[in-house]
Protein backbone atom coordinates (compact mmCIF):
# COMPACT_ATOMS: atom_id res chain seq x y z
CA UNK A 1 0.00 0.00 0.00
CA UNK A 2 1.41 3.35 -0.97
CA UNK A 3 -0.95 5.48 1.11
CA UNK A 4 -0.80 4.66 4.81
CA UNK A 5 -3.92 6.77 5.45
CA UNK A 6 -6.06 4.70 3.09
CA UNK A 7 -9.32 3.40 4.54
CA UNK A 8 -11.32 0.43 3.40
CA UNK A 9 -14.52 2.02 2.05
CA UNK A 10 -17.07 1.37 -0.65
CA UNK A 11 -16.20 3.18 -3.85
CA UNK A 12 -19.53 3.89 -5.53
CA UNK A 13 -17.96 6.00 -8.29
CA UNK A 14 -16.12 3.01 -9.78
CA UNK A 15 -18.55 0.35 -8.60
CA UNK A 16 -20.21 -2.28 -10.76
CA UNK A 17 -22.42 -3.85 -8.16
CA UNK A 18 -21.94 -2.54 -4.64
CA UNK A 19 -18.52 -0.91 -4.64
CA UNK A 20 -16.83 -3.60 -2.54
CA UNK A 21 -14.29 -4.71 -5.16
CA UNK A 22 -13.53 -1.13 -6.22
CA UNK A 23 -13.01 -0.09 -2.60
CA UNK A 24 -10.83 -3.11 -1.90
CA UNK A 25 -8.78 -2.41 -5.04
CA UNK A 26 -8.33 1.20 -3.98
CA UNK A 27 -7.28 0.13 -0.47
CA UNK A 28 -4.79 -2.48 -1.75
CA UNK A 29 -3.61 -0.20 -4.59
CA UNK A 30 -4.53 -2.75 -7.28
CA UNK A 31 -6.50 -2.54 -10.50
CA UNK A 32 -10.23 -3.19 -10.14
CA UNK A 33 -10.35 -5.95 -12.79
CA UNK A 34 -7.78 -7.99 -10.86
CA UNK A 35 -9.82 -7.82 -7.66
CA UNK A 36 -13.09 -8.51 -9.50
CA UNK A 37 -11.64 -11.59 -11.24
CA UNK A 38 -10.25 -12.86 -7.92
CA UNK A 39 -13.65 -12.46 -6.26
CA UNK A 40 -15.48 -14.21 -9.10
CA UNK A 41 -13.00 -17.10 -9.22
CA UNK A 42 -13.20 -17.46 -5.43
CA UNK A 43 -16.99 -17.40 -5.63
CA UNK A 44 -16.90 -20.30 -8.08
CA UNK A 45 -15.05 -22.50 -5.57
CA UNK A 46 -16.58 -21.29 -2.30
CA UNK A 47 -19.83 -19.56 -3.26
CA UNK A 48 -21.57 -19.44 0.12
CA UNK A 49 -18.58 -17.91 1.88
CA UNK A 50 -17.84 -15.37 -0.86
CA UNK A 51 -21.44 -14.23 -1.28
CA UNK A 52 -21.80 -13.93 2.50
CA UNK A 53 -18.51 -12.03 2.80
CA UNK A 54 -19.44 -9.69 -0.05
CA UNK A 55 -22.86 -8.91 1.41
CA UNK A 56 -21.52 -8.39 4.94
CA UNK A 57 -18.75 -6.14 3.63
CA UNK A 58 -21.25 -4.17 1.57
CA UNK A 59 -23.49 -3.66 4.61
CA UNK A 60 -20.71 -2.81 7.07
CA UNK A 61 -18.42 -0.49 5.10
CA UNK A 62 -19.10 3.21 4.72
CA UNK A 63 -19.35 4.86 1.36
CA UNK A 64 -16.29 6.80 0.33
CA UNK A 65 -16.41 10.29 1.87
CA UNK A 66 -19.32 9.64 4.25
CA UNK A 67 -17.27 8.67 7.30
CA UNK A 68 -14.77 11.52 6.90
CA UNK A 69 -15.54 14.13 9.57
CA UNK A 70 -13.79 16.84 7.56
CA UNK A 71 -16.30 16.50 4.74
CA UNK A 72 -19.23 18.78 5.41
CA UNK A 73 -22.51 18.27 3.68
CA UNK A 74 -25.67 20.25 4.11
CA UNK A 75 -28.87 18.56 5.03
CA UNK A 76 -31.56 18.74 2.40
CA UNK A 77 -33.72 20.56 4.95
CA UNK A 78 -31.08 23.15 5.81
CA UNK A 79 -31.43 26.56 4.19
CA UNK A 80 -28.50 27.97 2.28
Amino acid sequence: MKNSNARLELDSQRAWLGGVCAGLARYLDLDEPIVRVAVVVSALFIPKIMVSAYLITWLVLDRRGEADPTVTTKSRYERS
